[in-house]
């Protein structure tokens, strides 16, 4: 009988062969952006990556909130948030185009500590460019995503307004567009990261194999007798 649990089990399995981390910053915020216009808003900022192949299957966004920099203006511990992933259709970390894959829900956490929280997600297979996000409503707070400063990978964008939708990123009720911190002369990356493996979505061996499997089990089973 465990030789057929066995048998039926390779026809449904998912490779897995270790852990890629996404990420372009150091670990350290050198401050960190958030109400910088009209308070009360929806705060949305982004990283973007390129997929590795050893990487291909995203199962957890690592994201920190605030800045031990700015004490009194970090998001509060509770706070709901909620991440996202995105495909980049045209591969040129430019979000303008992304198609949402997948969103979750959750809180802030350790805020302005610097301190990375490991939310695991329903794996998500990605192709190429991808972006993982996160949004933040009706914010009153100056310093809600950090940005590490050390080096600049031209991929961190944010966008704000009322109402913000995250599958129109362009939307008309903008208050500060969807951009690069780069084009708002805050170079840097978000301490944002992804967390990937490489895997297959599950693919079922032809009912005709299956069942010839299956009789070599049995074959053996009766021999055994």
């Amino acid at each position: 009988m465990k030789g057929l649990i066995a048998a039926v089990a390779l026809f449904f399995s998912f490779n897995s062969y270790g852990l890629v981390i996404y990420s372009n910053d150091d670990g350290t915020s050198d401050q960190a952006l958030g109400c910088f216009g009209p308070c009360g808003i929806d705060f949305w900022w982004a990283q973007g990556f390129s997929e590795q192949a050893a990487g291909n299957v995203i199962t957890s966004i690592d994201i920190a909130y605030g800045s031990p920099l700015l004490p009194g203006s970090n998001p509060a511990n509770g706070t709901p948030i909620s991440l996202y992933v995105y495909d980049d259709p045209t591969n040129d970390l430019n979000p303008t185009d992304a198609v949402l894959l997948a969103m979750f829900s959750t809180t802030v956490m350790n805020s302005g500590t610097d301190t990375f929280n490991s939310i695991a997600i329903t794996p998500t297979m990605i192709t190429g460019d991808f972006f993982v996000a996160a949004l933040i409503r009706n914010i009153d707070e100056i310093g809600v995503a950090p940005i590490d400063q050390t080096t600049d990978a031209n991929a961190s964008w944010l966008a704000g307004g009322t109402n913000l939708d995250p599958n129109n990123l362009t939307g008309t009720d903008d208050i500060f567009p969807l951009s690069t911190t780069t084009s708002n002369f805050v170079p840097g990356n978000w301490l944002l990261r992804a967390v990937g493996e490489q895997g297959s979505a599950p693919v079922p061996i032809p009912a005709t194999l299956m069942l010839f499997g299956i009789g070599l089990v049995a074959l053996r089973l009766a021999r055994r007798r």
